[in-house]
């Protein structure tokens, strides 16, 4: 299935998930162990994997100006290679995507979590719903769910620095709940981090 990248904008949470298989190598590299794992996101399935090694193949799929935005922020930042990955909601009513960056320095992923989150919660326009939220025993983790003010729908992210990597799981459902959207994403964002030990790559 083709996804376009948008930055939970209360239609999918593919933040982030601009490259298609076209793009994309499958995902063997080191960088893989980063997105979430079978069975740690509750209710959500992870789909294979797929590696992305330049600037280019992570914007493609952008609109014009804002794929120009970012490429000059990440080629900024010292890109060096990212990891996507799809996942499916068990009962087939959602969508989620867990994202991996390794940049140049542990400035530069900072940096981009903080504009990642920003980017998303502008992305939400007048009225909608934001709430933000923190992760225990993720350090430094921004989580914010976003719904429209008489939507049904919602979505969510979580976003995170580890080392020279920044990390992001997001989650789409058309009818949740800001606890129903928060808790998966967080605690795939506390197994994540445990099981990797916070340090990126």
């Amino acid at each position: 299935m083709k996804r376009a990248k948008t930055t939970l904008a209360l239609t999918v949470v593919l933040a982030l998930s601009a490259c298609a298989c076209a793009c994309a190598l499958a995902g063997t590299g080191g960088l893989t162990r980063f997105v979430v794992g079978r069975g740690e996101e509750t209710g959500f399935t992870p789909e294979a994997p797929k590696t992305v090694l330049s600037v280019k193949a992570w914007v493609h799929e952008e609109p014009a100006k804002q794929a120009a935005q970012d490429a000059a922020r990440l080629k900024a930042e010292g890109f060096v290679e990212a990891v996507i990955e799809h996942t499916d909601e068990t009962h087939g009513h959602g969508a989620g995507v867990s994202t991996v960056i390794e940049l140049k320095s542990s400035a530069a992923a900072g940096a981009e979590v903080a504009g990642e989150v920003s980017a998303g919660i502008a992305a939400q326009g007048k009225g909608a719903l934001v709430h933000r939220f923190a992760v225990a025993g993720v350090p430094g983790a921004v989580g914010y769910t976003a719904k429209g003010p008489h939507e049904a729908a919602g979505a969510a992210n979580v976003s995170w620095r580890e080392g020279r990597c920044t990390l992001l799981v997001g989650d789409f459902l058309p009818k949740a709940s800001a606890a129903r959207l928060s808790g998966p994403i967080a605690a795939a964002a506390r197994a994540v981090y445990r099981r990797t030990g916070g340090s990126c790559p």
